[in-house]
């Protein structure tokens, strides 16, 4: 039986999260491009398979290698951005903070200005 406070999620909810979570990160052009792979192959008959497979094989060693340092490249680019957005997300707050203190402050002296000074009823205006 389900608790009644566990709210039930559909697979359409949780490939939104999973998708919101590769964008943030990053990583939805490398999901796509293996997504597009994956429908490639799957369409391919059985002997464009086997052909392809065989073709990947004879590759040499340096498209691998060159792919690996892609990969990396790309991996550290994102720690990279990752890094620098929250410096820069850590520097906002403390200014946005700093500046709410400010004005937190100038309005209770204006307040306290306001306290201080009596309130005088409009006086009628004197005949010249």
């Amino acid at each position: 039986m389900e608790s009644p406070s566990k709210p039930k999620v559909t697979w359409a909810e949780a490939f939104r999260d999973i998708a919101l979570r590769m964008i943030d990160k990053g990583q939805w052009a490398a999901f796509l491009l293996g997504m597009i792979v994956l429908v490639v192959v799957f369409r391919l008959d059985s002997d464009e398979l086997v052909a392809l497979v065989r073709e990947l094989l004879m590759w040499t060693v340096v498209p691998w290698v060159l792919l690996g340092l892609c990969i990396m490249g790309w991996y550290f680019h994102v720690r990279f951005v990752d890094h620098t957005t929250k410096g820069e997300n850590r520097r906002l707050g403390t200014e946005k903070t700093m500046l709410q203190e400010r004005l937190a402050a100038m309005q209770r002296d204006l307040e306290a200005l306001h306290q201080e000074t009596p309130h005088q009823p409009p006086t009628e205006p004197t005949e010249l």
